[in-house]
């Protein structure tokens, strides 16, 4: 118990900073303090994307929004995958604890409804009649 909120404690601090710590105990430096103005999914492939998928024109503001969601949700996937990986006390995430977080929250089981992640196993389901 007590490990498991250690560990939880360490990965809080990290995600707060932004800066996580290797082996050596030297933090890793970024080249910019705000995570939020600058997100991980780049606007020019978004960009790309847009315009191969709609066919039509695209506006700066479309492909920034559309980088800040995608980087808002994969942090929420992340975040409760995390949680599930804490639970089974592991150390590596692994597809079945992305599987096993998105299906346990509402929200992301409503989003990916239809969505079969490979080697993510599979959720029991109960069949009429059957028991």
């Amino acid at each position: 118990q007590a490990n498991q909120q250690n560990q939880a404690k360490a990965v809080v601090s990290t995600q707060s900073t932004g800066m996580a710590t290797g082996k050596t105990g030297k933090s890793a430096k970024s080249s910019k303090s705000s995570k939020s103005s600058n997100p991980s999914f780049k606007k020019t492939h978004m960009k790309k994307f847009l315009k191969v998928y709609s066919h039509f024109r695209v506006s700066a503001n479309a492909c920034s929004t559309l980088a800040m969601f995608l980087s808002v949700m994969t942090q929420e996937v992340l975040q409760s995958s995390l949680k599930q990986v804490i639970k089974d006390n592991k150390k590596t995430i692994k597809p079945k604890h992305i599987n096993s977080a998105i299906r346990s929250d509402s929200d992301l089981r409503r989003l990916f409804r239809g969505a079969v992640l490979k080697s993510g196993g599979y959720e029991k389901t109960l069949v009429k009649g059957e028991r």
